[in-house]
């Protein structure tokens, strides 16, 4: 009996000695890289901008701005993990004001990831994470307005900072933005003006999250209203500008044609069929959109284009 205790014994100790040799060896994955510093940066309804620094996996502090108003700073405090599974950091700023921040990823933070920032008196809003690159890039939203002028709307750090006009024709034109409220659906408005005496009124339905394939809502005085779409062409995604209706050029092209072929030559040019407006027993009239604000009514008599005019659509 002594002797088989002896023996075990001698066997446990001959196999620690082992994993204790094999613990000592290298490792054989490579250590990880150090942790990438993440910017998570969106806005407040009342135009204060944050910029949240996520770093050595944790939320550390957030930056805020506001045009006219000194830079603050808010120190996060890790406080807890809600029933999501999301952590929640809180702080302070202007020393009295209490800030909530969540980090809906779960604590797995990396490029396109979502925040939400809470602060008392100014509401709710999100932000969107990315690294220095991303967040300082431009991303511009261009639309048309019906009377042909283009527009570009840059959006920069949390914010729509300028329009740049173009017309054929025209002097360029710039209108810088200011934030003015959120409106009861909690999207940014901003107004400016044009050509000195046009306001000008930029809605972001996207609520602040403004990213590729978001839209935005310009509204100019005596123009009218038009909505644009936003790439990131610094990025190599490139941001077509809505095509133009030159009715003389579709008159020319349509008047005296059969209906066939004006609705081929429409199709192939871009112009998608609407509806038909009008349709008496020798006469009819159909709606061709080009873009949503852009459309033509086409007149038949009989089989044959006898006019073509230019309406708002839809």
């Amino acid at each position: 009996m002594n002797a088989a205790k002896q023996l075990t014994k001698s066997t446990i100790a001959t196999f620690l000695t082992g994993c204790t040799g094999i613990l000592l060896l290298p490792p054989l994955v490579a250590p990880a890289p150090a942790t990438q510093q993440l910017f998570c940066t969106g806005q407040m309804n009342n135009g204060w901008r944050y910029t949240a620094e996520f770093l050595n996996g944790r939320f550390e502090l957030m930056r805020w701005e506001r045009s006219g108003q000194p830079p603050q700073v808010t120190r996060l405090t890790f406080d807890r993990t809600n029933p999501q599974g999301q952590p929640i950091y809180r702080g302070g700023v202007m020393g009295a004001l209490g800030v909530r921040l969540v980090d809906l990823s779960r604590g797995d933070v990396r490029q396109g990831s979502r925040i939400t920032v809470q602060v008392d008196d100014w509401g709710q809003s999100s932000g969107t994470c990315g690294t220095s690159s991303t967040v300082s890039s431009v991303i511009k939203c261009i639309g048309q307005m019906n009377n042909g002028w283009q527009f570009t709307a840059e959006f920069r750090k949390g914010r729509f900072e300028l329009i740049r006009w173009e017309r054929s024709g025209q002097p360029p034109q710039v209108t810088r933005l200011t934030f003015d409220r959120a409106n009861p659906q909690g999207q940014p408005v901003y107004r400016g003006s044009v050509m000195g005496a046009l306001g000008v009124k930029l809605v972001d339905p996207s609520q602040g999250d403004v990213r590729s394939g978001s839209k935005v809502v310009v509204t100019v005085d005596d123009w009218g209203r038009s909505s644009g779409s936003c790439g990131m062409p610094n990025t190599g995604e490139t941001v077509n500008p809505p095509p133009v209706l030159n009715l003389t050029s579709v008159r020319a092209n349509l008047i005296n044609r059969s209906g066939g072929e004006a609705r081929d030559w429409l199709k192939n040019n871009g112009f998608s069929f609407n509806r038909t407006v009008e349709n008496l027993f020798f006469r009819t009239v159909e709606r061709w959109n080009l873009t949503a604000n852009q459309a033509i009514d086409l007149t038949l008599l009989g089989n044959t284009v006898v006019n073509v005019v230019q309406v708002q659509g839809p």
